[in-house]
């Protein structure tokens, strides 16, 4: 009998992993059960880091029962644990037919090459040619953590340094703001195999406890390779140091640009930089900002001045003189927040990338039947240069969201408008009503940081309803009808028309927070317990003790479920795509968002939708506000 399961398959490079998408369909007209993947490969050079969903079992991934004509995918991160190597990876397939009987088949192996690249230095590199080089090299990737503590900058660029020049690279410069808030060491070097040029970088922002590795080559295999090494060096080093095993935490980037904290780009390639940026390595800097495309640039005719360096200190001290009759420049806020701080700058727009989700016109093979006429092709990026094989889209980002406090307590955030993609991908369990998946533009808004809390309602309504009694808990045991009252109240109070509750979109856009993970976080249900209180049978908790999301915002997972402003549909087919509330049908249900206290954690997913009658009260349920801007 021929095999009625077609295998396709996809793979490419980024920040640091080999991203392997297999593709199982069923081409026979019968239900297929019990299908599992078992994947083969040399374990001391590669790791599974990661794969979305799908149950691992015995070794095996469980794809579980595919109907005749459909499909599922499943995405491996693989990183690379030794250099200089190819890898083969095989797969075998297990299935039962629609008669009960157990069948497998082997895919053919895929040889996956990742070359750690030995380093030679040259001449020394000028800040003029290191621009150029970044500019030139088409292959650029970055891997991304944040961390846990409060360790210095300047520690943190010691172990940086440490970690780095283990290769045989050249330390071309290092840079820091006055402030001493944002930090950056520049490397090149070359490969001794075929010479290609070579640009690291080791960022830190102290701000947002964010660092990030940066490599600029020809070759995105080089890239891989050499970031899981760095990366995972780098790791183990800091939290040695400072004995906190485990609180470098890999940020996971999906669907939307982050902005590097990119000092070179205020530098020209002469060599003078902002006043507010020093280079260790030299003593001349510069008045203006300016990026890549000039658009957060003063004017380029403004004079120069000479600073003198301090490379010792960290930061500087602030008494750099200046001339009497210089103009004083007001320097803009030069770094645009997402993710926790990791900076590109790209015409003011960020995108932060997916490491599950491969771009729709992504080259791949077919595996039928294991046949020899596989051609196994890597992913290319035909859109956007800057990244291969991710395809991008852009999404607007303020820097540093203002926050205000209104009449009654309530802290508010700004959230930036921007795009993003609505709905839970394919990998994700407990779907159901989560798609289609569709781009909706948001519009800037206020937020409230928290949930309304009980001090806040009683403020207004004068009585507290909720279950569990404390005043800086989360209000519950209110009904969607309840809410407007208390809404239509408070703008009566403060004389406004501002205040009211989030769209669904607004909604899952704050808080996702520019990610397109499950969770704000990433895809690990294991770190929910440090964002969210979930399956928790003591009720709600004090609003704020858990972690924020990248925006700020507290317990948008757990504690208690949101209502939003929206008529709950059975799917998106044909939602509203600029952000606004959907009720265009008679109904009473309305939609409830993150989940509570006494939900399970996928209940607490950024995509996750459930509804109740608009007078339906429970004492999981609350609310957050939205101010108009």
């Amino acid at each position: 009998m021929d095999n009625p399961l077609r295998i396709t398959r996809e793979t490419e490079f980024y920040q640091g992993y080999i991203r392997f998408k297999l593709s199982v369909s069923n081409e026979s007209p019968h239900l297929l059960g019990d299908i599992s993947l078992d994947f083969i490969f040399d374990e001391n050079l590669l790791h599974i880091a990661g794969h979305g969903n799908y149950t691992l079992k015995n070794g095996k991934f469980i794809l579980g029962n595919i109907y005749g004509g459909k499909s599922k995918s499943i995405t491996i991160l693989f990183e690379p644990l030794s250099c200089a190597k190819a890898a083969d990876i095989r797969c075998q397939v297990n299935f039962t037919d629609h008669q009960g009987s157990m069948s497998s088949f082997f895919m053919k192996p895929k040889e996956i090459s990742v070359i750690c690249p030995i380093m030679k230095t040259e001449s020394d590199i000028n800040i003029g040619r290191l621009k150029g080089f970044i500019e030139n090299l088409q292959s650029r990737d970055s891997r991304l953590y944040k961390l846990q503590n409060n360790i210095g900058l300047k520690e943190l660029a010691t172990l940086a340094r440490e970690v780095i020049e283990r290769h045989d690279v050249r330390h071309i410069r290092t840079l820091h703001t006055l402030d001493g808030k944002a930090l950056e060491i520049w490397y090149y070097g070359r490969t001794k195999v075929n010479g290609d040029d070579i640009i690291i970088s080791f960022s830190a922002l102290a701000e947002n406890r964010t660092i990030e590795l940066f490599a600029a080559t020809q070759n995105a295999g080089v890239l891989t390779g050499l970031l899981a090494e760095l990366g995972r060096d780098l790791k183990q080093t800091i939290e040695s140091r400072t004995n906190e095993n485990g609180r470098v935490i890999n940020l996971t980037i999906r669907d939307s640009v982050v902005q590097r904290s990119n000092l070179l780009d205020m530098c020209e390639i002469d060599g003078t930089c902002d006043v507010n940026v020093v280079i260790e390595d030299s003593v001349v800097q510069r008045s203006n900002i300016a990026s890549h495309n000039g658009e957060h640039g003063l004017n380029s005719h403004e004079e120069k001045a000479k600073i003198p360096e301090t490379p010792d200190n960290f930061p500087p001290q602030d008494n750099v003189t200046k001339k009497a009759d210089r103009k004083k420049v007001l320097i803009p806020l030069f770094m645009f927040l997402m993710l926790g701080g990791i900076w590109m700058g790209l015409s003011g727009s960020t995108e932060v990338l997916d490491l599950f989700s491969f771009q729709d016109n992504a080259s791949y093979d077919n595996d039928l039947n294991a046949s020899d006429s596989e051609n196994m092709l890597n992913v290319e990026n035909i859109e956007n240069p800057e990244s291969p094989g991710i395809s991008m889209a852009a999404s607007k980002v303020k820097a540093n969201p203002e926050t205000y406090t209104n009449s009654i307590g309530i802290e508010f955030v700004l959230i930036p408008e921007g795009e993003f993609e609505m709905g839970s991908s394919s990998y994700e369990t407990d779907r159901n009503d989560e798609g289609p998946v569709h781009e909706v533009k948001i519009g800037e808004i206020y937020l409230g940081k928290y949930e309304v809390t009980q001090e806040q309602w009683i403020r207004v309504m004068g009585s507290n309803p909720s279950r569990f009694s404390s005043s800086n808990n989360p209000v519950e045991s209110v009904s969607w009808n309840d809410v407007l009252i208390f809404i239509r109240k408070l703008n009566e109070m403060e004389g406004t028309g501002r205040y009211r509750l989030p769209s669904e979109a607004e909604w899952e856009y704050a808080c996702r927070a520019g990610t397109s993970t499950s969770y704000s976080f990433g895809d690990d249900a294991s770190e929910l317990n440090e964002y969210a209180w979930f399956e928790d049978a003591n009720g709600t908790h004090e609003v704020g003790t858990k972690e924020p999301n990248l925006w700020g915002l507290y317990d948008m997972h757990g504690n208690v479920d949101e209502w939003v402003q929206d008529v709950y549909h059975d799917s998106y087919t044909n939602a509203p795509e600029n952000g606004s509330s959907w009720e265009d049908v008679d109904s009473s249900y309305r939609v409830n968002r993150g989940g509570s206290w006494s939900l399970g954690g996928e209940r607490c997913r950024c995509a996750s939708r459930d509804s109740c009658d608009a007078g339906s009260v429970f004492d999981g349920l609350g609310f957050r506000l939205l101010a108009e801007v």
